[in-house]
This record gives structure tokens, sequence and C-alpha cells, in this order.
């Protein structure tokens, strides 16, 4: 007797069987002839293993086995796309998460340029061009929230001493005064 459900059916390689039809296991997937079930796909690098089969992992995203963002980069096996911890971009979603340049973050997760990176408190420069600087003298100035460059003469003089900014030089307060910087 012939079968009537797709359980009768042994779908070819690269495809996996359905509830109601031989899938494909998308772009980048492979399986074995007569797999059953999405779980029977590999997907290729740039890719994750989605509901539906094989899907291209996004910008600001990386394949991983977990769904924790800041886990361990897989690829190829990669069950997940997760969003790139805070810190860290992706341009393409094709890799690992790549580090901001020293002294620099972004201000959140999922991040799919390097320019998301700006510099950290007490830092200036030009976060998105990598060139963070630690202000002169211990001078303050406040994290980067814009893609504006700062200048050395942005930080401010530190606690407890006085001056026009850290980059002209400070004073420190006289017989234990205090200053608020």
């Amino acid at each position: 007797a012939l079968g009537t459900t797709v359980s009768a059916c042994t779908c070819l390689a690269n495809y996996y069987r359905g509830a109601t039809a031989c899938v494909s296991c998308g772009p980048g997937g492979t399986s074995a002839a007569g797999s059953i079930g999405v779980s029977a796909c590999t997907c290729a690098a740039t890719y994750y293993l989605g509901a539906a089969g094989c899907e291209d992992i996004a910008a600001g995203k990386q394949g991983q086995t977990t769904a924790t963002v800041g886990g361990t980069y897989v690829s190829p096996g990669a069950t997940f796309q997760v969003d790139c911890a805070a810190g860290k971009y992706s341009a393409s979603g094709d890799g690992e998460c790549s580090a901001c340049p020293a002294n620099s973050t972004t201000a959140t997760a999922g991040s799919s340029a390097q320019t998301a990176c700006n510099c950290l408190a007490n830092y200036y420069g030009d976060g998105q061009a990598g060139t963070c600087t630690a202000c002169p003298g211990s001078g303050t100035i406040a994290a980067q929230t814009t893609a504006s460059a700062t200048a050395a003469t942005a930080c401010a003089c530190p606690a407890n001493s006085y001056g026009a900014n850290a980059s002209a030089g400070c004073t420190p307060c006289a017989n234990g005064g205090t200053s608020a910087g």
C-alpha cells in the first residue's frame, strides 16, 4: 500500500522531512538524504540554524550555540544569531564580533559598525577612528556619546586642582584645599 502522509517520503540530500513536505535546509545548508527534521541540517559559515533552516547572520550579530549575548562565536555550527556585546560590532554578521579600538566602547549591544565606538570616560579623541588617548595630568572628560571627536583641551582638571584645562596644566589646591576639578 502507498503511504498517505509525508512520512512515506525519503527526502533528497540538503532537504529534511518537515510536517507536510520535504523542505530545503536553506542557503548554505546541508543534510544527508533521508533526513528528518530541521535539526538534521548543518549550516555553513555565516549562517545559523533557524526554525525553518539555515539563515544568514545579520549585521550586528554573530553565530553561537547559545542565545546569550557575549557568548562564544562558532562557525559553522551556529544555532543562534546573537547581538554583539556592548564594546563590539559586526558589519556583516560574517564572523566573530570585533572589539572596538582601545579605550572605546559602544553604547549598546548589537552594533553593526566601528562608527558606533566612542571614547571611554577620561579619554579624548575619536573612538570611531581608534584614537582615544588618556587625558593628560589625570584630567577628566565624560564618555563620548556622539561621533564628534574631542580634543585634549576638553579634559578638565581633576578634583582638588584648578586651571584652564588638563592639557594646559592644573595646579593642586594648596594646604589641603579642595575643588570639584
